[in-house]
């Protein structure tokens, strides 16, 4: 006798009658099976004996035969008066939990195999007063005008399906981003020069995809620099090169002449805050152009404009299509919109075009239709005005508070646009251990090492201020001066 299917376990039963086996040890090492693949899950309630064998088409008493081999070897339970259970305990019990032969890792590409290769921070702990880095205040976000828009895409849902995407990105969403970087940030394009990704992380995965040659490709970095841009380009194989940075920007003199590319934060560098100079902008561009060497713009957070004039992007500036241009939605609305975009060299477009096809099709194409609406119809522009006002607010309460509680203790360095700030500390005080013990008194905030590794970083802490309300600002900094004076005797020093 052979029965082949099981519905109500949506596994594949196969019950064979052949002398060699009873049904009911076939039947207990298929189930047996299952849970040690992970088939079937701890907590996952299994049919009842009756319907199982209604289901298999054998007798009942197989089913409950079954059921007394997998419950003895510690797979399953019976709840009286409510059924049978996968055990917790199962997943102690798989024999496929032996560790796989190491020679089958040498099929990862060494990079992935090294540990800790690509780095996740940990969440920021749940206290009372978070200065927490990269996050806007999404509880600001005009939710309910966002739904608006929403509903009118899901509306369009049949036009949707019957229309031709495109990995480039649809046309009115490009449209409305070549007019947002021309308002926001003084950037010439058209969309034909725009391609839409899912994030600014995917566009810098597809300029290393097109650019990087592993073992080749040199890649000068700022330092300290962001470290999932290096991980990108250390991932697709290039020497990762990294270039001071002092309080006008990156060295632009400490650059190698046979470096192919410079990744720059020149608005507002991550992690330190500085913004790049006008002068030190000028050489950069011009060793590009005469070294021929390209450079990449994160521009991350550029949109809240905080203090003094507006700072154009480098990309402004560009006339010979050396800069790659990235934006992001994800600081002025929200961080899971996961929509960024790339400003490209129009040489290089066709080639980032078909990489994004090869990586994921296209970005859902209803989500682009809900932003594009969005942004033409001024509801971006009106939010980040409303929020501009408020984080610059917020800045400039943790800057009067840390000059009042925190004065020769920490140097809060200058900052003229984005969401975070970093203090520098004096030589006593060690950044990690002053977080730490912040932790303890209700406030989080994080040490410079947490975002980059490599010697000479600064001993520092960089301050969020896009999630803190500005009136908690001062009662947090007041409380992290006392400690500052209980636990290191800076009055002494």
């Amino acid at each position: 006798m052979c029965i082949l299917i099981d519905p109500i376990l949506e596994i594949d039963i196969r019950l064979i009658s052949d002398g060699k086996e009873t049904l009911v040890d076939c039947l207990s090492r298929q189930i047996r099976l299952a849970i040690q693949n992970d088939r079937l899950k701890p907590g996952f309630k299994m049919p009842s004996t009756r319907s199982l064998a209604n289901s298999l088409g054998v007798s009942r008493n197989t089913i409950i035969a079954s059921y007394d081999n997998l419950a003895i070897e510690g797979y399953i339970e019976t709840l009286v008066g409510d059924g049978t259970y996968v055990t917790n305990a199962s997943e102690n019990l798989t024999e496929n939990s032996r560790p796989f032969p190491q020679k089958l890792s040498a099929h990862i590409k060494e990079y992935w195999r090294v540990e800790n290769q690509t780095r996740e921070l940990a969440p920021y702990p749940d206290l009372k007063y978070s200065f927490k880095v990269g996050s806007p205040d999404v509880s600001l976000f005009p939710f309910e005008k966002w739904r608006k828009y929403v509903s009118a895409g899901s509306r369009q849902l049949n036009q949707l399906a019957k229309a031709h995407w495109t990995p480039q990105g649809i046309l009115a969403l490009r449209e409305a981003v070549a007019q947002h970087i021309s308002l926001m940030r003084a950037v010439a394009s058209n969309a034909n020069e725009i391609l839409i990704c899912n994030g600014a992380q995917q566009a810098l995965n597809l300029i290393a995809t097109i650019l990087v040659r592993t073992g080749k490709t040199k890649v000068a970095m700022e330092f300290p620099y962001y470290f999932m841009a290096r991980d990108v380009f250390s991932a697709a194989g290039a020497d990762i090169v990294p270039i001071n940075v002092d309080s006008e920007g990156i060295v632009v003199s400490d650059i190698p002449l046979d470096t192919n590319i410079i990744y720059v934060t020149p608005s507002h560098q991550f992690p330190l805050g500085i913004a790049m100079s006008a002068k030190r902008r000028l050489a950069l561009l011009d060793l590009a152009m005469r070294k021929d060497m390209l450079i990449i713009e994160d521009d991350y957070d550029s949109d809240f404009r905080l203090s003094g004039p507006p700072i154009d992007a480098l990309k402004t500036q560009d006339n010979n299509g050396v800069v790659f241009y990235v934006g992001t939605f994800s600081k002025n609305l929200l961080p899971e919109l996961r929509i960024g975009y790339l400003l490209a060299p129009s040489w290089s477009l066709p080639s980032l075009t078909a990489a994004k096809f090869q990586s994921d099709w296209h970005t859902p194409t209803q989500t682009q239709m809900t932003l594009a609406s969005f942004i033409t119809s001024g509801e971006l522009r009106k939010h980040i005005r409303k929020m501009q006002k408020i984080y610059s607010a917020r800045y400039f309460a943790l800057k009067k508070a840390l000059s009042i509680h925190c004065s020769g203790f920490l140097t809060l360095l200058p900052i003229r646009t984005g969401l975070h700030a970093t203090a520098t500390l004096i030589d006593v005080i060690d950044a990690k251990d002053l977080a730490s013990t912040a932790a303890n008194h209700d406030i989080a905030i994080r040490a410079l090492t947490d975002f980059c590794a490599g010697e000479a970083l600064p001993n520092a802490i960089v301050f969020g201020f896009g999630c803190i309300n500005t009136d908690d600002i001062s009662a947090a900094i007041a409380v992290l001066g006392k400690i500052l004076l209980s636990k290191y005797k800076l009055r002494e020093i």
